[in-house]
């Protein structure tokens, strides 16, 4: 074979096991993006309060907004007016807050966080209705809570106006010699507090792992029935 045809044969073999190989720069495998979605635990949250019979009228406060001071309209409560001895009939409540806020509460802690456990009073004006009136969350002394947790949870007690608390509350007036007692239906002020924490709050929470209490807890009137005696028993006893 001459110089030439060597060289031929030798350019068509190159060629062939070029061919054969694969073209790496046009088969480049797709990187896809991953995403890490941070573990977070969901809140559990309980309501405790206290009922205090009082008149209720309309006053005014000033409130700084953004360095503009202007005038709040907000319920006052004299709850000095009736005297101790005069026979309160409370307001039984119906709605679970602590179910309500539970249910549509969408702040999560971040797992990793050191167990927290939050607090928000809030003033709530129970009509002679029984409806809320009036909720007035306080989201200045609020500790340590999460930003986001406080305007959450602010909204939603906010949202608890025009609700039904339950039954209409109020007082028994004194039996007298040709006259007997009557039911007066009167305003209550609610001293609410909403606590959220990481952990379970109650026996029953960390029992079932449920988010909220099947009850509010009540913690100057009596239970409302046999069943909420049972948890209050079941709960209060072990904190």
């Amino acid at each position: 074979m001459n110089k030439v045809a060597a060289i031929f044969v030798l350019g068509i073999f190159s060629s062939l096991n070029s061919s054969s190989q694969p073209d790496t720069a046009k088969k480049e495998i797709p990187q896809g993006v991953i995403h890490i979605r941070k573990a977070t635990c969901t809140p559990y949250v309980k309501v405790e309060y206290s009922l205090q019979l009082s008149k209720v009228a309309w006053g005014e406060r000033s409130v700084n907004y953004n360095g503009d001071v202007q005038l709040q309209r907000v319920p006052v409560y004299d709850s000095l007016f009736y005297g101790p001895d005069l026979k309160r009939e409370y307001p039984r409540e119906t709605t679970n807050i602590s179910r309500y806020i539970g249910l549509n509460l969408a702040f999560s802690f971040p797992a990793n966080d050191t167990p927290a456990v939050d607090t928000m009073y809030v003033d709530v004006w129970i009509s002679k209705n029984g409806k809320i009136q009036y909720a007035d969350p306080d989201t200045v002394n609020t500790g340590n809570m999460n930003n986001e947790l406080v305007a959450e949870l602010g909204a939603l007690t906010v949202s608890l106006e025009g609700q039904q608390w339950g039954t209409a509350g109020g007082f028994d007036t004194p039996k007298q010699l040709m006259k007997p007692s009557e039911f007066v239906a009167e305003n209550y002020c609610c001293r609410m507090a909403i606590i959220v924490s990481s952990m379970p709050l109650t026996t029953d929470q960390k029992n079932t792992r449920a988010v909220f209490s099947p009850f509010d807890i009540p913690l100057n009137c009596p239970a409302s029935d046999e069943e909420q005696k049972a948890f209050l028993q079941r709960n209060l006893s072990k904190q």
